[in-house]
């Protein structure tokens, strides 16, 4: 079981937090960030969170203005 909230979203590109959680009662097992955009759709995953906004920040760059 996961549970996942949107950090950022800017042009396209869409940065995600994922909680895992296992085991009753819920024990959480790790964090990952995932960033989507429109030139990757099947998304990046990262466990460090700085790595994550960092490429974020990239694709954003990339993406086309709207």
């Amino acid at each position: 079981m996961a549970k996942k909230r949107v950090l950022k979203s800017e042009r396209g590109v869409t940065l995600t937090e994922s909680v895992q959680f296992d085991g009753e009662p819920r024990v959480m097992t790790g964090v990952e960030y995932i960033v989507h955009s429109k030139r990757k759709p099947e998304g990046r995953v990262f466990d460090n969170k700085q790595a994550a906004r960092k490429y974020f920040s990239v694709q954003v760059a990339f993406a086309p203005k709207e």
